[in-house]
């Protein structure tokens, strides 16, 4: 609700040099038995969810996934180094 919130001010400010903006978020649930890169990775499909179906909108990755509109990725694991 609170990221929902947020993406309704942003779309009613008027911003002077750009004018009115809207913007598409995606989130997810942080746990401690993921890694970051897996909770990052989770946040920006909900996000790329957000702006292929429509933009200016707020998604949350499990949700998607439990309805059957995001498919869980199997990639090989990533390292920081």
């Amino acid at each position: 609700m609170i990221l929902e919130r947020f993406r309704k001010a942003a779309e009613s400010f008027y911003y002077p040099q750009v004018g009115q903006k809207t913007m598409s978020i995606g989130y997810t649930l942080v746990d401690v038995r993921n890694n970051a890169l897996l909770v990052v990775d989770q946040a920006d499909q909900a996000l790329y969810y957000s702006k292929e179906n429509g933009r200016n909108q707020t998604n949350n990755f499990h949700r998607r996934v439990d309805i059957g509109e995001i498919e869980t990725r199997k990639s090989k694991p990533l390292y920081l180094f």
